[in-house]
């Protein structure tokens, strides 16, 4: 089976990662953080049957994943501009599990654990958890309390 590191590069389309692959420490663990780290950071193609924001008609996602049979990304982008809810939250945890389902699927994790919600006494927040299951143990990969303010840095 060819290493994560490896597969994930090539799904990118040969290269555009490579220097961070080098700098970055090459033990599998930080191999999964690096991978649900762009996987949570990257805009996967929305479905045909889902509902795209107010006045968006652009479905996004990766232009490499016709060729390569892998939806790089998530879904995360679809619910930013909305109020954070029940309903988001749960679609949050959805969306984030659907795009590291790969993973599992491949055998480089034993299976992916997603939480999501809402930090207490916080508006417009959302909180997410998301840790690998090998069979080293569990693998904490991502943790912010606030994921909007996380990704748009």
């Amino acid at each position: 089976m060819t290493d994560l590191r490896t597969e994930f590069d090539a799904l990118l389309g040969g290269g555009p990662i490579g220097e961070a692959w080098e700098i970055w420490p090459h033990r599998v663990e930080d191999s999964l953080r690096m991978v649900t780290l762009i996987v949570i950071g990257t805009d996967r193609a929305a479905d045909d049957d889902d509902p795209l924001p107010p006045g968006i008609i652009d479905r996004r996602g990766w232009w490499a994943d016709v060729f390569n049979g892998i939806k790089i990304g998530t879904k995360l982008w679809i619910l930013e501009q909305l109020p954070v809810t029940a309903e988001s939250v749960r679609l949050a945890k959805d969306y984030v599990a659907e795009g590291m389902a790969w993973m599992a699927e491949r055998g480089y994790v034993d299976e992916t654990i997603v939480e999501t919600w809402r930090p207490p006494g916080t508006r417009g927040r959302l909180a997410m958890r998301v840790t690998h299951v090998t069979r080293a143990g569990r693998l904490p990969v991502f943790e912010t309390s606030d994921l909007w303010g996380g990704l748009r840095g």
